[in-house]
């Protein structure tokens, strides 16, 4: 992956303070880390913490992302039920 691909594939992948990607393999994650750590480093920004869906690494089944619960075991999101009541009717 070159410089110019790195960076576009981060701008595409942010969302508040999470960088939701794919990446083919194992050495494409390694690499995708390394050159995303180097390039922020650069702007004096700290990556520090990385999850991914990797059996053969360690790292907890589940985690939070984008305010839902990832399961990292099957590759899904869930949301947590949450219940809402009614405070009348809003008009704005």
């Amino acid at each position: 992956m070159n410089d110019r691909d790195l960076i576009e594939k981060l701008r595409k992948s942010f969302n508040v303070n999470n960088c939701v990607t794919s990446v083919p393999d194992y050495n494409a994650l390694r690499l995708f880390m390394e050159k995303a750590t180097e390039e922020f480093a650069d702007a004096k920004f700290e990556l520090r913490v990385w999850e991914h869906t990797d059996p053969d690494l360690e790292s907890p089944p589940c985690t939070a992302v984008l305010g839902m619960s990832w399961d990292k075991k099957d590759d899904a999101l869930a949301v947590d039920n949450v219940s809402v009541e009614k405070y009348g009717v809003i008009t704005r």
